[in-house]
């Protein structure tokens, strides 16, 4: 019912390695794969993910590329496909162009990189970092004639440490392990086996069932951390989409009774889902980290695609649903010639939304090159679904 979207290991790039980690990781990855695989759970993608690269002494362009280029190969020699690496640009930065043409270099030179960079932390934010970041999401956007890239590049406000959701990522503190859930299935099992219930019966088999799935698998984590050298950073139950026509988070929303995704309603349903998780990770006692939230991934969602399609929401939709899940803006196409300080506004929108209520929240936006609002997306890649390009509002403010 439940399953293991990713194990994200964490490592510190600004010290030289204790280990051999092409002989380590693989042993670490096999004892994930053994302990889960007899309890019949199936690891769906391993990655890695370091330290913020621009926080490494003697940080330059060179130096980065000399570690990226370690990582890749790495990730290659132990059949790892992804691995992110993280910048922290929410401070006052002397060098941030160096940080973003840095980004730009390591997204254009590594089709097996992700990006995270970080405007705010803690409640503090660069505004410089987030024009900046608007300006990489329009250069990135160019990488691919169907703006695919930018899937690859995530902009972070006040992420939490050793999130394993791509690209939303950043190791912090001795090398460690993370787990990505997906919950979705098990969702979609109890709401159906129940749909006569009331909601309120609903939720409270929802927490049953997702709390005892966490404690089995907490037992687990337990064990591997015991048996390796990583310490567990902890589980996201994120209600995470993959686009294979069953496992849709906006299908839940009209399983509970809402005519349509995007139609009112839409944002209470966002906050039953959400505290049936907080409340699972609470009641289950295990470690948890990143969003912990409902994950609105327009492209990587078959009903939300559907519905995005069919003009049910928009983009200031998806920013007032923010307010009550833990996901943001996430994998939106938006139009080719769409300005960088248009971008700028809705990083700027969402960052507030996070600093106001102390939240992890993302942004990945996909400008696609030649296309305008209500055409469609053309993207051939299997974590991808197409939909039409979404409208944006054409007025900015310049910070």
């Amino acid at each position: 019912m439940i399953g293991i979207r990713s194990i994200t290991v964490g490592l510190d790039n600004g010290k030289s390695p204790s280990h051999d980690y092409g002989k380590e990781l693989p042993k670490f990855f096999g004892l994930c794969e053994s302990e889960f695989g007899d309890n019949n759970l199936k690891i769906r993608t391993k990655r890695l993910v370091t330290s913020p690269i621009n926080k490494s002494q003697n940080f330059t362009l060179q130096s980065s590329q000399s570690k990226v280029r370690w990582i890749s190969d790495l990730a290659s020699n132990i059949g790892i496909r992804w691995f992110c690496i993280p910048f922290d640009c929410s401070g006052s930065e002397n060098n941030n162009k160096l940080n973003f043409d840095t980004a730009f270099s390591i997204l254009d030179r590594n089709p097996n990189a992700f990006v995270n960079i970080i405007v705010s932390s803690k409640g503090h934010y660069n505004n410089d970092s987030i024009k900046r970041s608007a300006e990489l999401i329009r250069r990135v956007s160019n990488l691919n004639s169907n703006g695919f890239d930018n899937f690859r590049l995530g902009i972070s406000a006040n992420p939490k440490p050793n999130t394993p959701f791509f690209p939303y990522s950043f190791h912090q503190g001795s090398n460690s392990f993370s787990i990505a859930l997906e919950t979705v299935n098990l969702f979609v099992d109890v709401i159906g086996a129940n749909s006569k219930l009331s909601l309120k019966s609903i939720s409270e088999l929802l927490i049953e069932k997702l709390s005892g799935e966490l404690r089995k698998l907490g037992e687990i984590t337990e064990n591997i951390e015991s048996k390796s050298n990583l310490r567990f950073s902890g589980f996201d139950a994120s209600l995470a989409p993959f686009p294979d026509g069953k496992e849709s988070v906006g299908l839940l929303y009209e399983m509970l009774g809402l005519s349509d995704f995007g139609s009112s309603g839409t944002v209470f349903c966002t906050e039953f889902l959400t505290n049936v998780i907080k409340q699972s990770l609470v009641e289950s006692g295990v470690e948890s980290t990143g969003f912990n939230g409902v994950m609105l991934s327009v492209l990587e969602d078959d009903l939300l695609a559907k519905r995005a399609s069919e003009k049910n929401y928009t983009i200031d939709s998806l920013s007032l649903f923010s307010t009550i899940c833990g996901c943001g803006l996430d994998m939106i196409p938006i139009p080719g010639d769409t300005l960088s300080e248009e971008i700028a506004s809705m990083i700027f929108d969402i960052n507030a939304i996070s600093t106001r209520l102390d939240k992890p929240l993302g942004i990945r936006l996909l400008p696609i090159p030649s296309k305008g609002a209500n055409e469609m997306t053309d993207f051939n890649y299997d974590f991808l679904i197409d939909t039409r390009v979404m409208d944006i509002r054409n007025k900015f403010f310049n910070l």
